[in-house]
């Protein structure tokens, strides 16, 4: 085993450590922001929606799921703020590139819900 491999396979044993050793209020916590939770289904079936709309070339419908102040920072750094001007870029992408789809898959969806927010994580 390289050196690497044993300090990232001792950084995972390290972490899991830390995450076993939380205080019972953070792990009551952390199963309120369980991926089984309504909220996370909730929001898991919106992404499907999402995805159809994107996949559909929908500019309305993906429009519809933005919040109206969204904030988007894309992969190459541009930030959109907005829902109109978010939504005007995807039928700029789906004019110019018609063969593009976005296909979002949260492998973990967590929710905060005294703050009404959440986070996803995936692909």
């Amino acid at each position: 085993m390289t050196a690497i491999r044993r300090t990232a396979l001792l950084a995972c044993v390290i972490t899991l450590g830390i995450a076993g050793a939380r205080p019972a209020a953070a792990q009551s916590a952390a199963a309120q922001s369980s991926a089984d939770s309504a909220d996370a289904r909730a929001i898991r079936a919106q992404r499907e929606r999402s995805n159809a709309a994107i996949a559909r070339h929908d500019t309305a419908g993906v429009a519809a799921i933005f919040a109206p102040h969204v904030a988007v920072l894309t992969s190459n750094s541009v930030s959109m703020v907005g829902r109109d001007v978010n939504a005007e870029r995807f039928a700029d992408q789906f004019r110019t590139r018609p063969d593009v789809v976005y296909r979002r898959t949260p492998s973990e969806v967590k929710v905060f819900a005294p703050w009404r927010m959440a986070s996803e994580q995936g692909r």
